[in-house]
């Protein structure tokens, strides 16, 4: 292992998507968890705009949109922005 790979590991929790004996679940439900984990913290960093928010993603605001009132409606996630 690198130098630089041992002192990264160090500093973060392990992440369950690098190792596939923590991963539980089926891949279109991974996949889609993934997606809502990067588009909230997107928002976030945009302070919930969707707008910049779907351009950083290479997303259309209508697609972000449908996204976001899809995981609301089904209550998977927060609702952002609304």
């Amino acid at each position: 292992m690198s130098r630089a790979r041992s002192r990264r590991s160090a500093e973060s929790p392990p992440d369950p998507f690098l190792n596939v004996a923590m991963i539980e679940g089926n891949l279109p439900e991974l996949l889609e968890g993934l997606e809502r984990r990067i588009v909230l913290e997107c928002l976030s960093r945009h302070e919930g705009n969707q707008s910049a928010c779907a351009r950083q993603l290479g997303l259309t605001e209508s697609g972000l949109r449908y996204k976001l009132k899809r995981w609301h409606e089904s209550g998977d996630s927060p609702s952002a922005g609304e």
